[in-house]
């Protein structure tokens, strides 16, 4: 346990930036017992409150973290940063329950490319597929964008667990796709509805059928032509994938 955690806390250490952001001195917290230790680029620091006062003040939080940067690092924080406000969220709902009367404003989480961030299993706090079947209780409106369902397939590790997190997900919009899986997926989840098809046979036949030596076809002296069309009903796609 010690070597993993020290392992993710290592990318702190070697990004400066980072350690100062995240890793704030004591100082920051308590100016007056630390005060004679902490340097003027840290003296004036502002902790950032809890989510769960921001939340109620409507504050507006943004994560921009090129991943170009430092990939690791910046999956590791913004999955951290994800982490918090989801079980600010799960901690939202008893207190809703019990202030039934009292009107609690609509928290909205906007995560683009979001198969990067997707985590699925464990607790309803770490596991979004858990947290999504719960947040509406709490007031959280999600709005995720990603490449494609193979793009979130992927990034769970290519089982079947990523069928949890989109059932969980009610309103799914898609736009133009090249990706497979993405447009079969929608194609089922639209479902098939019974359409009417109709089929037309027609047919010839001749009696002592001969080939014509100037049009290359069969003549005869006698020819019926016939047709027949019949109607029937078949499951069909309402838009094939």
């Amino acid at each position: 346990i010690l070597s993993s955690v020290s392992g993710v806390l290592s990318l702190f250490t070697d990004t400066p930036q980072a350690a100062r952001v995240f890793c704030p001195p004591k100082s920051a917290y308590f100016p007056e017992t630390d005060a004679p230790f902490a340097n003027d680029r840290t003296r004036h620091l502002k902790p950032l409150q809890k989510f769960s006062v921001l939340l109620e003040q409507g504050k507006v939080i943004g994560i921009n973290f090129p991943t170009a940067m430092n990939p690791n690092l910046a999956k590791i924080l913004c999955t951290m940063i994800k982490s918090d406000f989801q079980a600010a969220m799960i901690n939202r709902i008893p207190i809703i329950e019990k202030n039934a009367d009292k009107y609690f404003r609509p928290v909205f989480k906007v995560i683009d490319e979001y198969h990067l961030l997707c985590t699925l299993g464990g607790t309803m706090n770490t596991g979004d597929d858990q947290f999504f079947a719960l947040s509406r209780e709490s007031r959280c409106i999600a709005i995720l964008a990603t490449q494609s369902i193979t793009s979130i397939k992927t990034a769970t590790g290519g089982g079947e667990t990523y069928k949890t997190l989109l059932q969980a997900i009610r309103t799914q919009l898609c736009l133009g796709t090249s990706d497979l899986d993405t447009a079969k997926y929608f194609a089922d989840v639209i479902g098939k509805i019974d359409k009417l098809k109709l089929s037309v046979n027609v047919s010839e036949t001749s009696q002592d059928a001969n080939v014509s030596l100037i049009t290359g076809r069969t003549v005869g002296e006698k020819s019926t032509v016939s047709q027949s069309m019949n109607y029937s009903t078949a499951m069909e796609y309402v838009f094939e994938p």
